[in-house]
């Protein structure tokens, strides 16, 4: 059986902020490979039918995440094995299992590549639902990224009036290099 934990993030802000992913693989209970890595320039690597989204979110983040770990799950042979991805994406897990439908946000294309072509890859796949407290693992390897790459990461729950007002200097920041 093979267990795997997948996490995106965008930091500091959501949307239009940089995005990271990371996943964990484990073959009957053992760690074999993770990965953790900022999206951009990695998506440039998918196949050019899946349509990249200009806007950063943490939904596109947690789909990038759900097509890497795939795309490792098949290049390494794994097709035909019994799968369980865990992850805290409601998105994610609860489209994957066909308990919702792949709505028009930002990330309909890589949610129907996801869905479409990469899970028909597959004998045995199954997506659950995790709180967060247990996908800690692949949580933090993905704020370990951003950080790696000197981005701000927000807390809002211990400090929401911090971030409120933070989120509003870095939209101004991002405006004024626009002009």
């Amino acid at each position: 059986m093979i267990t795997c934990y997948m996490k995106g993030s965008c930091e500091p802000l959501n949307p239009g902020g940089t995005e990271s992913y990371a996943f964990i693989v484990f073959q009957d209970g053992n760690k074999i490979y993770y990965e953790a890595n900022l999206v951009w320039p990695h998506f440039l690597s998918l196949p050019n039918i899946v349509f990249k989204p200009v806007v950063t979110s943490i939904n596109t983040s947690q789909y990038y995440a759900c097509i890497f770990l795939l795309n490792y799950l098949l290049q390494n042979g794994f097709k035909d094995e019994c799968i369980i991805i865990y992850s805290d994406s409601k998105l994610v897990t609860n489209q994957m299992n066909e308990h919702w439908k792949i709505g028009q946000g930002h990330y309909l294309f890589l949610a129907h590549y996801c869905k479409h072509v990469l899970m028909n890859l597959f004998k045995d796949i199954k997506f659950q639902l995790i709180p967060e407290t247990q996908n800690f693992i692949a949580n933090e390897l993905s704020k370990e990224v951003l950080r790696n790459a000197g981005i701000e990461i927000s807390n809002w729950k211990e400090n929401s009036y911090y971030w409120v007002k933070r989120t509003k200097e870095i939209k101004k920041e991002k405006l004024a290099e626009l002009e």
